[in-house]
C-alpha cells in the first residue's frame, strides 16, 4: 500500500511510481472524475475514483446516495471482489470528505493483498 499527495507525482522525482502504473490505484479529491483523468496523464492506466466505490457497492456509506453524475462516470468495467487496489493518492480536496475517508482507511486497514472492507467479507 502506498499513499502519496499529487504534487510529487508530477515532478516525477519518485521513480518507484512507475511499479503502480498498472496496478490498480485509487485517486481521491477534484470534482467528477477530474483527478482520473490527470493522473491517466501521468501514465496510470487503472484509475479508480470514490465514484466508482459507491456506485459498485451503495451500501458502503449508507449517507450519501450516486449522484446522476456519479452514475454517469463510474467505471462498470471494475469489479472489487476481484482486485485489491495497490495504492490511493490525494490530487486534490475530496468534495465528499466523509465516504471518501472510510473508503481510503478500509484499504488502508487491509492493505493492498486484501479486498477492502467495502467489499464485503
Amino acid at each position: 500500500m502506498f499513499m502519496q499527495s499529487h504534487t510529487v507525482v508530477g515532478s516525477r522525482v519518485l521513480p518507484y511510481l512507475d511499479q503502480y502504473q498498472t496496478k490498480p490505484i485509487l485517486v481521491l479529491g477534484g470534482i467528477g472524475d477530474t483527478c482520473r483523468r490527470i493522473a491517466q496523464d501521468y501514465g496510470f492506466r487503472d484509475v479508480l475514483i470514490p465514484a466508482d466505490v459507491f456506485c459498485w457497492n451503495k451500501d458502503i456509506w449508507p449517507l450519501h446516495t450516486p449522484t446522476q453524475e456519479e452514475q454517469q462516470i463510474a467505471r462498470r468495467d471494475f469489479d472489487f471482489s476481484e482486485k485489491p487496489i495497490a495504492a490511493a493518492f490525494v490530487f486534490h480536496d475530496p468534495r465528499n470528505w466523509a465516504p471518501d475517508v472510510q473508503i481510503l482507511l478500509d484499504i488502508v486497514r487491509y492493505g493492498s493483498q486484501t479486498l477492502p472492507a467495502f467489499v464485503g467479507r
